[in-house]
């Protein structure tokens, strides 16, 4: 068996966390049980099971020290501004940016940020929730930019047991077929908030599972220069 073929079988056997992938969390400390801090995430780094810590930033921090920064405008309300300058000041080489922020964010803020800085990798999580349209249409023309699905895809009923909103739901699934925007779409899930086995079990039955599962993940890190 090849590695990849081992990341994607050890993937899709598990349900109670990630085996690769990025270690995130929602703030400095440990707000809501099972949330990983700062120091936690670099604890369980380990670069050979492809887990790689990335570091919150909070409001009260312009610069970063990790290649891999996560900003939470929602939480901390900086404005675009500021993440434009920590991003500037800290020289990251990918940064998660979450993206469930309106109306304080508009998605121009966010496309505006991966065009100043176009060697920077970006995971807009969420893909925007209502917003989603416009978030495809950014991952589309933005070669830099990645999107996953994590709470979007259970809080508007693509999986799970929440109310479908079509919208969301029918954008999801053209995502997940278009050739221009398939590539750079990754796995996410919201554990612990939703659970990752309803989204995972959906992915691992598709045809593309390898490209959702395995090789948009490492495609990224090249893209990133991350090892």
């Amino acid at each position: 068996m090849g590695a990849k073929d081992e990341i994607l079988r050890r993937a899709c056997a598990s349900s109670a966390g990630p085996i690769r992938g990025l270690l995130d969390r929602l703030g400095r400390q440990a707000i809501f049980p099972d949330v990983l801090t700062n120091d936690g995430a670099s604890a369980l780094e380990n670069r050979t099971r492809l887990l790689f810590a990335v570091e919150y930033i909070a409001a009260g921090v312009l610069r970063g020290s990790r290649p891999l920064l996560k900003y939470h405008p929602r939480r901390e309300r900086y404005s675009p501004e500021f993440v434009l300058d920590s991003i500037r000041k800290s020289e990251p080489r990918l940064c998660i940016i979450d993206t469930l922020n309106q109306p304080h964010w508009q998605p121009p803020d966010y496309w505006s940020i991966a065009r100043s800085y176009p060697d920077i990798q970006f995971i807009f999580c969420h893909a925007g929730g209502y917003d989603i349209l416009d978030f495809l249409k950014i991952v589309n023309f933005t070669p830099n930019v990645w999107l996953d699905f994590s709470l979007t895809q259970e809080y508007f009923g693509w999986t799970g047991q929440c109310p479908r909103l079509r919208h969301v739901t029918d954008c999801i699934d053209y995502a997940l077929q278009c050739d221009r925007i398939k590539r750079r779409v990754l796995f996410g899930s919201d554990e612990p908030f939703f659970s990752q086995h309803s989204p995972l079990e959906l992915y691992a039955a598709m045809p593309d599972r390898d490209m959702f599962l395995v090789e948009n993940f490492l495609n990224l890190l090249q893209k990133a220069q991350i090892d």
